[in-house]
């Protein structure tokens, strides 16, 4: 038996740990907490396995993968129902391991969060919530509207959060949020984007490579992507660039894919880009060490007031040369011409053109955005900083 100080059972809608920007957060966050002594055990029903299975990552970090496929899941209402129905054996799992402090969970939305908080308050344990988002600030379904979204936001806000024990949240936008919501015995950390920083130097032959890369679904409301497609072609076609540009996927609605490829067809760009099917986190991380530079822009909206963008502390960590926005919390840590070039307008698709141009003509700035996003993400965003915080907050709430 483990004699740890505190031990936490993370309920994860995503698949971990093979998922992408919410798994590397739960992956830094075991780093850091289980250094402290603490158990972190993510209960994983994205990454469907068969059979189940509970394994050890390291000492203190385990993941149980107790979702298995289903015929059903091909079918997006029976897949729905299919989903509550296989839940119960994660909740019979809850009430039977007594030896866990605290519930956690990320990605589930309220109706699931009801039932984790019955779950907590019948076995007596702590339920934390890690808020990284504005709840239904973005259009998930088709069905969603912003009718739709408000009502639930409002149920999650207002007769969900105030009964949770703690929040870990990812910005100040969103601790303020929380202030006049949440019970006085309620604890809340801020805790930032958390990176992992290479432990191999930044690679010293980026500045010959010949491609920027964009990783994740492709979404105006999260990334201006049809701008930054707009801004591509712009900056092939009227300013010379010479780099292609690679995407992770081609995830997106089918009318924001008709449209980038509209932009594609007159900008003649088949040739430059390329969309991957599917890259395994090695693939995604080679990526990642060799490409010339990334563009991350994000609009100044409701979504990204609240976020703080784990790509952006990802590719910092990476020492990737960074084209970006600097709204909500990221405008603390961004310098513009020093650690990234800014984006005044995210709908300026000139704008982005020219920085795209000036970035890849202009070496020397980029070597030094490089070093100094590096040198901001080891200061500021690894996981490292934020142990004894942690620790001292799972502390507090379980003996609170």
């Amino acid at each position: 038996m483990s004699n740890s100080q505190v031990k936490i059972l993370c309920l994860y809608k995503g698949s971990y740990p093979k998922g992408q920007a919410m798994a590397n957060r739960l992956r830094n966050y075991a780093d850091a907490i289980c250094s402290e002594n603490i158990d972190f055990t993510v209960a994983s029903e994205g990454q469907k396995v068969k059979p189940t299975s509970e394994d050890v990552i390291f000492e203190g970090h385990k993941v149980l993968h107790w979702r298995t496929n289903s015929i059903w899941d091909k079918w997006p209402l029976i897949r729905e129902i299919s989903a509550w129905l296989h839940r119960i054996k994660l909740y019979k799992y809850v009430v039977s391991r007594g030896e866990y402090d605290v519930l956690f969970s990320s990605g589930y939305r309220w109706p699931q969060m009801i039932v984790i908080l019955f779950l907590a308050k019948i076995t007596k344990k702590k339920y934390v919530v890690e808020l990284n988002e504005l709840p239904h600030s973005i259009k998930a379904r088709r069905t969603d509207t912003p009718f739709s979204n408000a009502f639930k936001r409002f149920i999650t806000l207002r007769c969900v959060f105030p009964f949770v024990d703690g929040f870990i949240c990812i910005s100040k936008e969103l601790e303020e949020l929380l202030e006049p919501i949440v019970s006085a015995s309620c604890k809340v950390i801020r805790v930032p984007i958390l990176t992992d920083v290479p432990t191999i130097p930044s690679n010293p032959s980026r500045l010959n490579s010949d491609f920027i890369f964009h990783a994740g679904t492709l979404t105006n409301f999260k990334d201006g992507i049809e701008t930054v497609f707009e801004a591509y072609g712009k900056a092939v076609r009227e300013n010379g660039l010479t780099l292609r540009y690679e995407f992770s996927n081609f995830n997106t609605l089918p009318a924001i894919k008709n449209k980038i490829r509209k932009i594609i067809n007159r900008y003649d760009l088949q040739d430059l880009v390329t969309f991957h099917n599917y890259l395994s986190i090695e693939e995604l991380h080679q990526k990642l060490e060799s490409c010339y530079m990334v563009v991350i822009n994000k609009p100044n909206n409701i979504r990204n007031k609240y976020n703080f963008s784990t790509k952006l502390g990802e590719c910092m960590g990476y020492g990737i040369p960074i084209i970006t926005t600097a709204y909500g919390d990221s405008a603390m840590f961004l310098k513009d011409h020093n650690n990234a070039l800014i984006i005044r307008d995210s709908s300026d698709s000139d704008q982005i053109a020219v920085l795209m141009h000036t970035l890849h003509s202009d070496k020397g700035l980029a070597k030094q955005i490089g070093i100094e996003a590096r040198k901001t993400a080891e200061q500021e965003f690894h996981y490292s900083n934020f142990s004894k915080p942690l620790q001292d907050y799972f502390l507090a709430l379980k003996n609170g």
